[in-house]
């Protein structure tokens, strides 16, 4: 048996997060998606896994762990070191986009307002993550 698709997302806005765990639901159908209000609860439940996930998604401005502080310990970590990790957050500053490509970030999304936007977000996602080198069942 195939162990499903793991996604953690990070984000202390309840909303988006729930909003964000239905179009991850519906473009990776067999997949396990988990939430958490802040980075530091994310690399706790990265800890508790024997592989981690195999995709994360990161606000930057969160409480008690910023996106930046969690990038950079999960690239330090040896289960999520590769793991493609996407920034989606509120921040457009030209300075957060290059702190988080510096960090290791996968790529930086700026958290979509609209429906259409958001599901071009979310299909460049999936889109990266369909061409992987991996074998996976979408």
């Amino acid at each position: 048996m195939v162990e499903p698709l793991q996604i953690f997302l990070a984000d202390d806005d309840e909303e988006d997060a729930g909003l964000y765990s239905v179009f991850l639901q519906r473009l990776f159908p067999r997949t396990a998606i988990r939430t958490f209000p802040n980075g530091q609860a994310l690399l706790d439940a990265v800890a508790g896994t024997l592989r981690g996930p195999d995709l994360i998604l990161l606000d930057i401005n969160m409480p008690i762990m910023s996106g930046f502080e969690t990038l950079e310990k999960l690239r330090a970590g040896p289960k999520t070191r590769h793991t493609p990790i996407f920034m989606l957050t509120s921040s457009d500053y030209g300075r957060d986009v290059v702190r988080c490509h510096e960090l290791g970030a996968t790529t930086y999304f700026v958290k979509p307002t609209r429906l259409k936007d958001m599901n071009r977000v979310f299909n460049a996602i999936r889109w990266y993550w369909a061409r992987r080198p991996v074998s996976i069942q979408l």
